[in-house]
């Protein structure tokens, strides 16, 4: 359960810590290890999801993993947590970062307005929402 909860923060996080690292570790060498220690980290977690997916072999993914090994209950409150909690504050950063990242040539010697910032994560949003959302005649609306 810890594990869907940093992998959707930390995987967005990708997206706005380079900058960071480069800065705190004094060198590109040291940033380099940085990444590639973190790269190691990341496969090591995807073989243990490979290797969860090839022990309980049902669909469901995460709530499949966590029924099986820790009941009904907690795959119940992991579902919940998922669409409550993790699903909408991951969607957030990434149209954060997007935002972020689109604006920033617009504002080239500062940093973007924190209005213009939101109101373009929130137009992002919304586009999104319009995208995925059922059509009784079409099934889905096409994603474009």
């Amino acid at each position: 359960m810890i594990r869907c909860f940093l992998g959707n923060i930390i995987g967005s996080g990708i997206f706005i810590s380079p900058k960071g690292v480069l800065e705190h570790s004094g060198s590109v060498g040291l940033a380099l290890v940085v990444w590639v220690l973190g790269g190691c980290i990341a496969a090591l977690g995807s073989l243990c999801y490979a290797e969860l997916g090839v022990t309980i072999p049902k669909s469901g993914g995460d709530y499949s993993y966590v029924t099986e090994i820790f009941g009904g209950l907690m795959g119940f409150l992991l579902l919940w947590s998922a669409v409550l909690i993790m699903y909408p504050t991951t969607l957030a950063v990434i149209a954060l970062t997007f935002s972020s990242y689109v604006l920033q040539p617009v504002f080239p010697n500062c940093v973007p307005p924190y209005m213009a910032t939101r109101m373009l994560s929130a137009t992002c949003l919304r586009k999104w929402l319009l995208l995925t959302e059922p059509s009784p005649v079409f099934g889905f609306i096409p994603q474009i």
